[in-house]
Parts: C-alpha cells; structure tokens; sequence
C-alpha cells in the first residue's frame, strides 16, 4: 500500500480541505487555552493526567497544521493565544466539573472529523483527521472510565423493554400533536437526556 502512496501525485488542497483544516485550527487554539487553564488549577492527579494528554494533541495538532498551512502559502489562522486566558486566576471550577468539560470536548471532534475526514482527498489530510478520530474515541473512552470510577458519571436513563413488539399502524402515535400524549420512546428519550446534560 505504501508503493501508491508514493506514486500519488500531488494534489492542490480542496476548498473543503482548507475549510475543515482552518476549523480544527481554530477549534484546536481554543481548546488549548481552556486545557491550560484546567491544567493549572486542577488539583486531581488522574485528572490532570487526562487534561495533559488533552492538552499535548492539541498542541501536536496546532503544530502540524500550522505546517500544511505554511507548506501550502497559505495564511495561518490567527486563532486563541496565550493573551484570551490568564492561567495565574484563582481556582474557578471545581474538579468534577473540568472533568465533565473535557467528556464535553470529545464530542465536538468526534462528530465533526468523521465528516472532515470524508470531505477530503489528500491522504496527509485525511490522516491527520483519522488520526483525532481515534485520539477522541481513546480519551472520551478514558474519561468514561475514570468518571466511572470516581463516581461522578452521569449516566443516561434506563428505560423498561417491553416483550413485544408495537406497530405505529394509525395515529395514535402521532398523540400529542393531535390530543393527548403518549409515553416517550427510547430515541425521545435519548435526545431529551442529551439536551439535559
């Protein structure tokens, strides 16, 4: 496989390559000054372990980035610095919280790089995105984890199965928004629990 790899020929970046690259950038440069700042006041030992990984991805990605960008003469973005977050502050959130902050920013890559990385021709490209794919799912799988073991998951609800099965035959199901209502269903359910958290 590496034999056509090498045989590729070179390729101009797509607009859609420049637009997903420019996103992680800039979506990279902000995580990094909240990573920073959770770095410094957090007082959990595991979870600053997390943080740091965290924290060291986006770092190698900014780097990498900036380098296609340059490779390419192309303007590197001007996103978050140092100047957008003072690291020196007073503690402001609490470990538990920085911890569910960090689930939280798993999701962001891990719902727009599969779509990146579907959107672009470039294999150095493609591998950088598929490369964070994998980043993301080990971390938020990491995070999970040690959320778990803490005790400060918060899990979805739990729903009964039923032992048989419901056909949605008249409008009965449509109730709600032609009378009275009918119980969720476990998509419903899903969805509001998402919109919670």
């Amino acid at each position: 496989m590496s034999h056509l790899i090498n045989k590729l020929p070179f390729i101009e970046l797509t607009a859609n390559e420049v637009s997903n690259l420019w996103s992680s950038f800039l979506m990279n440069s902000m995580e990094q000054r909240l990573l920073q700042y959770f770095f410094a006041s957090t007082e959990d030992s595991e979870i600053k372990q997390v943080i740091e990984q965290m924290l060291n991805q986006s770092q190698k990605n900014i780097n990498e980035l900036q380098e296609i960008f340059v490779k390419e003469n192309l303007t590197v973005p001007f996103g978050f610095t140092d100047e957008d977050v003072r690291v020196d502050t007073p503690k402001v959130f609490s470990d538990t919280f920085i911890m569910h902050f960090c689930f939280d920013l798993t999701h962001l890559p891990m719902s727009t790089y599969p779509i990146a990385l579907s959107d672009c021709t470039r294999n150095d490209v493609r591998d950088h995105f598929q490369v964070n794919i994998a980043f993301s799912v080990r971390i938020q799988n990491e995070i999970v984890d040690l959320m778990l073991s803490k005790g400060i998951y918060l899990k979805p609800p739990q729903v009964a199965i039923d032992s048989k099965v419901e056909i949605a035959d008249n409008f009965f199901y449509l109730n709600g928004f032609f009378g009275a209502s009918r119980p969720l269903n476990a998509p419903e359910i899903a969805n509001v629990s998402r919109i919670i958290h």
